[in-house]
């Protein structure tokens, strides 16, 4: 089971998920899993996914112990996603956390911490981490406005649909609302997964580097090696410019998402 954790404390976590008393019940929510999985003998895997954030990257140190004195089995993190479709219905103060000046601002402060997650997991120490090394890795290109490493295998391992029946070959092609593959209300899912247009779908997938969702980059990772490490690409423009590289505009994911890859 996965459970958002983003933030570490109720205020951040409610502003983040938007609902005023949401920190006290998942507390409550997360203490009644790991108690009652035990109680009833349930094999039950509690797995913690947390947003790389503005809001989120000084408090991942306390995100990671409070992990683990819930009882949580596994954390992984991904960086904050930029998706058109629904930025506007978030209030201004949220909006900026997916800037391309607040993501470029803390560079510095996600190579620090993706060092650290890096070196407790070699040391075997604490709670486990879901992410891979490989995606680790890359997370710093997500704040540098870079694209995503690897080529991406989602056409070939992944259906989205939606609750109107529309097929999507990914979870970010749905949240941009791109145009669906086929509807399984019209057609049967098997016809559409063989079908002419999940073909091309595929070939326009493979082409695609806008994303670093977890679920679909850690695929990639594995079939095909990254291009580049983005944790050395960071390294280095903070060593040649660290100043300049908090002030420097890039091209955002957001509008990265709208072109025809």
């Amino acid at each position: 089971m996965n459970i958002s954790i983003d933030g570490a404390d109720a205020k951040t976590y409610d502003a983040l998920r938007g609902c005023e008393g949401g920190w006290k019940v998942l507390l409550q929510a997360v203490e009644k899993l790991a108690r009652d999985r035990v109680r009833r003998g349930i094999p039950l895997s509690l797995n913690a996914v947390c947003v790389l954030s503005p809001a989120t990257l000084p408090q991942i140190r306390t995100i990671v112990g409070l992990c683990e004195s819930l009882g949580f089995d596994s954390l992984g993190f991904m960086p904050i996603q930029e998706i058109d479709s629904v930025n506007a219905f978030y209030p201004d103060a949220l909006r900026g956390l997916w800037t391309d000046e607040a993501k470029r601002g803390e560079v510095e402060s996600v190579v620090e911490t993706v060092e650290w997650l890096l070196a407790r997991a070699r040391a075997g120490e604490g709670i486990r981490l879901e992410n891979s090394r490989a995606y680790l890795e890359a997370v710093p290109l997500a704040f540098l406005g870079r694209e995503s490493p690897s080529t991406c295998v989602t056409g070939h391992l992944n259906t989205m649909i939606d609750p109107y029946g529309d097929v999507f070959p990914c979870w970010p092609y749905l949240e941009w609302k791109r145009l669906p593959v086929g509807n399984v209300r019209q057609a049967p899912w098997r016809e559409i997964w063989r079908s002419e247009a999940y073909r091309r779908s595929r070939e326009e997938t493979q082409r695609c580097r806008a994303c670093f969702w977890d679920c679909h980059l850690e695929e990639n990772v594995l079939f095909h090696r990254p291009e580049v490490n983005g944790l050395r690409v960071a390294r280095e423009e903070l060593r040649q410019a660290p100043a300049a590289a908090a002030a420097t505009p890039l091209r955002s994911l957001a509008r990265t998402s709208r072109r025809t890859p």
